[in-house]
């Protein structure tokens, strides 16, 4: 999963090979809540994280809410598979965090992912734009367990 690479504009999403043992360390700190979704054969399909890693630094969090993160292994984008992996996030968040508020931030050129969390249920709280060289834009959607 660390050396998954997606195609542009989505390759903001790709772990530099020089970073890889810090983000290594990042997503087996349990503290990050990270979990690895498979499919039936056992395949790695996807990560999702409940907590700070799903915050983007310049968005307002003061929302009592679970942040989830999440992220689709490249080769699966794009061909219709957002919705059952969503659905499989939000299944467990039922099950783990009942009663929670959840919210996802999603960069605005993100249009697939944006699609997939409107048709989930997900409304837009928030635009904001991260102080990053270039700026880039994001949304931050709430759904109500």
């Amino acid at each position: 999963m660390l050396r998954w690479q997606y195609e542009p504009p989505y390759d903001i999403y790709n772990i530099r090979v020089e970073d890889i043992e810090k983000e290594l360390q990042w997503y087996l700190n349990p503290d990050n809540k990270f979990h690895s979704i498979f499919n039936g054969a056992q395949d790695l399909v996807g990560v999702c994280s409940f907590g700070e890693d799903g915050r983007v630094k310049g968005g307002d969090y003061s929302l009592e809410a679970i942040d989830i993160g999440a992220g689709l292994k490249p080769d699966l984008t794009g061909q219709g598979h957002g919705a059952a992996f969503l659905e499989a996030i939000l299944e467990f968040s039922k099950k783990n965090f009942p009663k929670q508020t959840l919210r996802a931030t999603v960069a605005s050129f993100n249009q697939r992912c944006i699609k997939v969390c409107e048709r989930s249920g997900f409304h837009q709280v928030q635009t904001f734009v991260r102080d990053s060289t270039p700026p880039e834009e994001f949304k931050v959607f709430v759904i109500d367990a």
